[in-house]
């Protein structure tokens, strides 16, 4: 669908690549698709960590690589989590008043 609407190859990479391991990424990716990628996959893994996820098992953890490639901590992550679930909670809120 992203190829059929003429998305950007990054966006278009993202999306299918997404919850595969970087290992298994094909080599010609450019970096900066890469990152897109990353970036992605990060918030994809965030939001099941925090426990928004449909998947049994799935969301126990955030790739360590993809931390590290971020320079994050786990200081730094539970702050973003927090973020995340701070803004999902008043998200709910708006639609709850609908």
């Amino acid at each position: 669908l992203a190829e059929k609407w003429k998305f950007p190859e990054s966006i278009v990479l993202a999306i299918s690549l997404h919850h595969d391991y970087p290992e298994d990424f094909p080599e010609n990716i450019e970096p900066a698709a890469r990152m897109t990628i990353n970036v992605v996959q990060l918030a994809n893994q965030m939001t099941h960590f925090a426990g928004y996820c449909t998947v049994e098992g799935d969301g126990e953890e955030v790739d360590s690589n993809i931390v590290k490639e971020f320079g994050l901590d786990n200081i730094t992550l539970d702050k973003i989590l927090d973020f995340v679930e701070a803004e999902v909670e008043s998200q709910l809120k708006l639609f709850e008043s609908i």
